[in-house]
């Protein structure tokens, strides 16, 4: 028994056994090393996502609140109506029982004229429905499916949303209370009518959300010290609000016109009475 022990004791390791041995220390090491340079790089990128989400909050907001509607609306049109609850499902993601089912026809017969006839049988509004002409320009281009036009749904609510962030930070004056105060428009499980389905309501807020944050501008004009061009640039975001609610609702252009004339009445008193200040101040002294 006494030579077999020594026997084992004295056996030298076999070379493929040391080979081995060298090759997983070398893999250990470059391990280690990987570790240690991913952890050296990735943290200036998160230091730089840090930075830019505090200097940039409501891009940042923007985004976030694209790649949520974007991802909600993806699971809606391919998982949740056709496999979790079918007996809602109208067919190419759509829910029964909507004007959005109308829709997609009709966008579906359009492009089929479109690509049978040529642009020319191309409508903006046919049978006045904008989000139906939109919407046969991406079934020409791409496939004749609803779930094409997510992300422009999606672009839209986001607009919306980081529109009324910036309204609700322009009352309260924190940014980061206006981002959590718009949560609940983003999240509100009605929203999804409108960002997952092919409807006209996405159009509708985000034009009219636009209108009221480039009157909210013209309110905070109070002297000289505002950049150049502040004033243009409102008007110009009230004339693309209007022109996006009238092209899906014409009515909302009147809703639109009487908002504006109730803020410019408002703005135009405010002008009198603090220019009748400045003048009974500059009379005092």
């Amino acid at each position: 028994m006494l030579p077999c022990f020594w026997k084992a004791l004295s056996r030298r390791p076999s070379p493929h056994a040391a080979l081995r041995d060298v090759r997983a220390l070398e893999w250990n090491m470059l391990l280690v090393r990987s570790s240690v340079l991913s952890r050296r790089l990735r943290q200036p990128m998160i230091q730089k996502i840090k930075n830019h989400i505090f200097h940039h909050p409501f891009q940042s907001f923007f985004w976030m609140s694209f790649c949520f509607t974007a991802g909600a609306a993806l699971f809606i049109q391919i998982v949740l109506l056709p496999h979790l609850i079918p007996r809602l499902h109208a067919g190419h993601g759509l829910l029964v029982g909507g004007d959005w089912v109308g829709f997609h026809e009709m966008a579906v017969s359009q492009a089929q004229a479109i690509s049978q006839h040529g642009w020319g049988r191309w409508k903006l509004r046919p049978a006045g429905h904008a989000q139906v002409g939109v919407a046969s320009v991406f079934y020409t281009i791409l496939v004749a499916e609803p779930w094409v036009l997510i992300p422009l749904n999606a672009c839209l609510h986001a607009v919306a949303t980081v529109l009324l962030a910036r309204m609700l930070w322009m009352i309260t004056g924190h940014r980061s209370i206006s981002i959590v105060a718009a949560l609940p428009f983003l999240l509100y499980p009605t929203s999804a009518a409108w960002y997952s389905q092919l409807h006209k309501e996405g159009y509708f807020i985000a034009g009219y959300f636009l209108c009221l944050f480039g009157w909210m501008r013209i309110a905070q004009l109070r002297g000289a010290h505002l950049p150049r061009g502040f004033l243009l640039a409102s008007i110009l975001v009230i004339l693309a609000g209007t022109l996006t609610v009238g092209l899906v609702r014409d009515f909302g252009v009147k809703l639109v016109a009487v908002m504006g004339f109730f803020f410019a009445v408002i703005l135009t008193i405010r002008l009198l009475v603090t220019h009748t200040k400045d003048r009974n101040f500059n009379a005092t002294f």
